[in-house]
């Protein structure tokens, strides 16, 4: 993975993967698959320090 995404689109893309039940490579507290927080990209694109 790199750890930059500079054209990050938000949750979106993962909330369509979810509707038809694929895995977004991110998981809830009951091991669900679930989008990624949306403070996780940061506005450049890079990895929030805070995760």
């Amino acid at each position: 993975m790199s750890p930059t995404q500079p054209n990050a689109s938000g949750r979106q893309p993962d909330l369509e993967l979810l509707t038809p039940g694929h895995d977004t490579g991110w998981w809830d507290e009951h091991c669900s698959s679930a989008p990624w927080p949306e403070d996780f990209w940061q506005v450049d694109g890079t990895i929030n320090p805070h995760w």
